[in-house]
């Protein structure tokens, strides 16, 4: 299945100049949240079970997989994090991503969400979601 190197994939491919942090927000020498734009990428497993679709096949860990990322794009203000969103999704929908001994179909957006103010942080920052997925099978 090679999870990791799927995710690792994805997380190089979110283009310059944003940064890509790996399911955690970065924070400041004071621990603090750190108050800029970034992204936010989450690895939320796979959509389904392995599976090439073939009858009578015992499952294999080089079956067909369709990985779920979701990235939080987070800005300063709600203009910003819908500039991070939006250079995010420019990047990576309908890039194919390369991982050693898969065959990946080009990357798909299924869903963006509204922008959300996050008081928890003070002063507040912004952030949406974008839901992604990378189909991937043997070579």
């Amino acid at each position: 299945m090679k999870r990791a190197d799927h995710f690792s994939a994805f997380l190089a491919a979110v283009p310059a100049p944003v940064a890509a942090h790996d399911s955690t927000v970065p924070i400041d020498s004071n621990g603090v949240v750190l108050r800029a734009s970034y992204a936010v990428v989450h690895d939320n497993g796979a959509e389904d079970p392995p599976d090439d679709a073939r009858l009578a096949k015992q499952q294999a860990p080089d079956d067909a997989v369709t990985w779920r990322y979701i990235v939080k794009s987070v800005g300063v203000t709600p203009f910003a994090a819908r500039a991070v969103d939006s250079a995010v999704a420019v990047g990576l929908i309908g890039k194919t991503l390369t991982v050693a001994g898969r065959q990946c179909d080009p990357v798909r957006m299924i869903q963006s969400g509204a922008v959300i103010e996050d008081k928890s942080v003070q002063p507040s920052l912004f952030y949406t979601e974008s839901d992604y997925l990378l189909r991937s099978q043997r070579a």
